[in-house]
């Protein structure tokens, strides 16, 4: 079994587009670590700037959501080597 990571061991990437269609941004937070990168969490969402999001809780959970896609992606791969393994 492998541990859990936390978020202050892993980095995160914040993009937003803004999407002239939304009246907003189409928001991707993506979490890496050694290498692996977690499956984007994406939304769209409406803000002042991005000093302002990342203050918000949407930011906070799309980091959460972006860490166990990461989690998930090293469990999985871990997996698969012990399957070779045996």
């Amino acid at each position: 079994m492998i541990r859990n990571l936390t978020k202050e061991e892993v980095s995160f990437t914040l993009k937003a587009e803004q999407n002239i269609a939304i009246s907003g941004y189409i928001v991707t937070v993506t979490a890496e670590w050694n290498g692996f990168k977690g499956e984007p969490a994406t939304g769209c969402y409406s803000f002042q700037n991005e000093a302002d999001f990342r203050n918000g809780t949407d930011y906070e959970n799309m980091r959460s959501e972006a860490l166990a896609r990461l989690q998930q992606s090293i469990s999985d791969l871990h997996n698969r080597f012990q399957i070779l393994e045996s």
